[in-house]
């Protein structure tokens, strides 16, 4: 469905988009729903929030999304529903109990990286790991993919060195005593 894009002074620090009720319903969307819009050759997935601010024919998105998308004027959009993630499978396998592979780990923190969860989704994988715990494996595949998404910085010196310590005890010299070593 093609509609006109507006940029609405609302904040929100995720990607989102609102869509009138009734085109909403057209596309058969609800609130909570994600949906990729396409402007131009780009294109993001945002989940939907439904509202009457907007005539048919319009989609809204807040000035986050516009600013993170580099969408810079209004101009026309399409709009086209997407399924739930895959990580959302993963998360619910972790609830009930089981272990997760590596696939399926680095799937999942790449899709918070990416902001493809939105923050109930986190949180419940939180919470599966904190009720649940994870195996050592799971662990080491938790910080790989960390290390996968995130920015790495380059040191053009040798050894780099970063010692800490719990702090707070008189005359703990050993930070010290570690980093000439």
């Amino acid at each position: 469905m093609k509609l006109k894009l507006r940029i609405l002074p609302l904040r929100s620090e995720k990607l989102s988009a609102v869509l009138n009720p009734r085109d909403a319903e057209e596309l058969g969307l609800m609130p909570g729903d994600r949906v990729k819009v396409v402007v131009g050759k780009e294109s993001f997935v945002a989940e939907l929030d439904v509202s009457g601010i907007l005539e048919e024919g319009e989609i809204g998105i807040c000035s986050f999304t516009a600013e993170t998308c580099r969408i810079e004027e209004e101009c026309s959009a399409e709009v086209i529903p997407v399924s739930r993630p895959k990580a959302v499978e993963f998360i619910r396998k972790k609830l009930d109990g089981a272990k997760l592979t590596s696939h399926e780990m680095k799937t999942i923190i790449s899709d918070i990286s990416k902001n493809v969860l939105n923050d109930l989704e986190i949180s419940v994988f939180i919470l599966a790991n904190e009720i649940l715990g994870m195996s050592d494996d799971e662990l080491q595949w938790m910080i790989e993919a960390i290390v996968d998404n995130g920015e790495r910085i380059a040191f053009e010196r040798g050894v780099v060195v970063d010692v800490h310590s719990i702090g707070g005890l008189p005359s703990n010299r050993f930070p010290i005593i570690t980093v000439p070593t």
